[in-house]
């Protein structure tokens, strides 16, 4: 299946078919093969760029979203957002997607879709394996998940790995921009992506990240079946029916 029919098939799972989209645009590979693919399919988007002004070339990331808009003929949006002291990841994550959120409503959007991957599926997994976690941590990120009051936030590229999303817009000549925070090992994430999920594939190939990802999805189905069952059990809000 190609990753343009994946991100199709994840629309309309996600309920979102047919309805105006805010994408999530960075400026990286993932983001922009992701907006390029809901232009072609003929999705009505908004290229939403989220400048957390935590690099001083920052602005330059948003000049790209812009012009790369522009070019496919859809609307850009700035979001200018302050990042709060504390975990930066975290802190940013959150800021973003208040951000996105409220722009999407704004701009009549059914969903805010981001360009998360199966390799970035893989490190979530195995960040939560190297955490100790259960189910709900092996399970990664959903598909889509709601982003608020009759709002949903989707990832259609999550079945597509990065190497996959790189050679289609190899092929098309598409361009975009490295975040060269990306480069560092000061965060957990880069540390693993430079060493564990290389080694991984030199031990598995490069199919490693959409089967790590498929890990997930089974560890989603049966936290799914564990929790159906335990609300079957359920009476009220906290006792077990015996």
């Amino acid at each position: 299946m190609t990753v343009e029919a994946r991100v199709a098939r994840a629309l309309a799972a996600a309920g979102v078919d047919g309805r105006r989209v805010l994408v999530a645009a960075s400026g990286g590979v993932d983001s922009t093969v992701l907006l390029h693919a809901l232009v072609g399919l003929g999705v009505e988007v908004v290229a939403a760029h989220v400048d957390h002004g935590l690099r001083p070339d920052s602005a330059e990331d948003g000049a790209f979203v812009a012009d790369l808009a522009a070019g496919l003929g859809v609307p850009y949006v700035r979001l200018g957002v302050t990042v709060a002291a504390g975990n930066v990841q975290a802190e940013a994550r959150r800021a973003r997607y208040r951000a996105l959120t409220e722009a999407a409503r704004q701009h009549g959007c059914a969903a805010v879709a981001t360009g998360h991957t199966a390799t970035d599926q893989a490190e979530t997994v195995l960040l939560a394996l190297a955490r100790g976690a259960g189910l709900r941590g092996l399970a990664g990120m959903p598909p889509s998940r709601p982003l608020g009051e009759d709002m949903v936030l989707v990832r259609p590229l999550l079945q597509s790995s990065r190497a996959e999303i790189e050679a289609l817009a190899g092929r098309h000549g598409w361009v975009w921009r490295d975040d060269p925070s990306n480069a560092t090992d000061r965060f957990a994430r880069n540390r693993l992506r430079h060493t564990a999920l290389p080694a991984l594939r030199a031990e598995g190939g490069e199919g490693v990240d959409r089967r790590i990802a498929a890990s997930a999805d089974a560890a989603r189905a049966a936290l799914a079946s564990v929790r159906a069952q335990l609300r079957a059990l359920t009476v009220g809000d906290v006792r077990l029916g015996l």
